[in-house]
């Protein structure tokens, strides 16, 4: 009985004897399997999401720079110059962007660029994208008293 207890047992069928092989058991299998999953399900997610956020962050840097331009354009040449870019409405408009950043009509418009001007003459730009209706910019004041 010690003999085959050891790691060494007797193959019957040939007469030879043989080294028993370590085996996992089902629990070590189900385990590692549990552990990489949760492994790769992190991975996976935290990979998408960058991509997500690195998509949001780039637009967001690209519709900074377009506002900061109105606003440096708005200081320079006044409100005038604001009905020339956003069209003839004075209360509040809309300017429609395709996904190359390019001026474009509502009907192929990737984002809505939309301001409107308070009782304080602030100028309140908003950005969001049309598909998923993801607010790049929301309510970014430009401050009051611009063509005092």
């Amino acid at each position: 009985m010690q003999y085959l207890r050891s790691k060494i047992y007797a193959n019957r069928d040939k007469g030879e004897i043989v080294k028993a092989r370590k085996a996992y058991t089902l629990v070590e299998v189900v385990v590692a399997f549990a552990v990489f999953m949760i492994i790769l399900i992190g991975v996976t997610t935290t990979f998408t999401f960058s991509a997500k956020m690195q998509k949001r962050g780039e637009n967001f840097v690209h519709f900074e720079t377009i506002c900061l331009d109105i606003d440096t354009f708005s200081d320079k040449y006044g409100r005038e110059w604001d009905l020339n870019y956003f069209g003839e409405k004075q209360d509040s408009a809309s300017i429609y962007y395709n996904s190359q950043y390019e001026k474009t009509t509502q009907e192929n418009a990737q984002f809505e660029l939309s301001y409107y001007y308070t009782a304080a003459n602030e100028l309140i730009v908003n950005v969001k994208d049309v598909n998923t209706n993801f607010k790049i910019i929301e309510n970014l004041n430009y401050g009051g008293n611009r063509y005092a």
